[in-house]
């Protein structure tokens, strides 16, 4: 009877040690498939995000649909000129507007945008900007009350910002050198409404 109960035993023994070595390599075959915790490597603290989509807070968490396509987009290299065109005018189309450009951020949609409007398809300019601005417009006329710390996307470009205040500041800061305005839509000051401002530009010859 002992000798059934510890042979009994023993193979009970042997069992568990096989469920736990089972169950461990489950647990390491699923770490692998959800990928190496770096937040948790790098000691970087996991939060509760109640602000919105911001860049500083790493935007948003992903759905698993979203997850799933860039998993698999990942299997696959591709020219990446190619995909930002095909890209561009997919959502171009989704938004019934002229073009698009799929951007790494707010910062870079401004950057990006300042360049091509400084550029206007200048290849040479393309090449030669922020350092050299010989034959480029780089003027930008913003109110001063609408200057924040995304500015520095736009002067990454070489941009320079002529800062107005009033309506008749704002029309007599339009030179040859003006190449753009900037109209921040959270600024909390600010004497030009967007329709102040746009209706003065709509109304007037812009400088060639």
């Amino acid at each position: 009877m002992n000798g059934t109960r510890r042979g009994f035993l023993g193979r009970a023994n042997l069992g568990l040690a096989a469920i736990g070595l089972a169950g461990g390599k489950l647990e390491a075959k699923d770490h692998a498939a959800m990928g190496e915790d770096y937040y948790e490597k790098l000691g970087v603290a996991k939060i509760i995000n109640a602000a919105g989509t911001y860049t500083a807070l790493t935007a948003s968490t992903m759905p698993p649909s979203v997850q799933a396509a860039v998993a698999r987009a990942a299997k696959h290299p591709v020219r990446l000129h190619e995909l930002q065109q095909a890209a561009g005018e997919y959502l171009a189309k989704q938004l019934k507007c002229e073009a698009a450009m799929v951007t790494a951020g707010a910062a870079s949609a401004l950057t990006l945008a300042t360049a091509a409007a400084m550029t206007m398809g200048n290849r040479s300019a393309m090449h030669s900007i922020p350092t050299d601005l010989t034959g480029v417009k780089n003027e930008v006329i913003a109110q001063k009350g609408h200057r924040y710390e995304y500015d520095h996307a736009i002067r990454n470009c070489g941009a320079k910002f002529v800062e107005v205040v009033t309506l008749a500041e704002y029309e007599a800061a339009f030179t040859e050198r003006t190449v753009m305005t900037n109209f921040f839509n959270a600024a909390e000051t600010g004497e030009i409404g967007r329709e102040d401002g746009f209706a003065w530009r709509t109304n007037m010859a812009c400088p060639a």
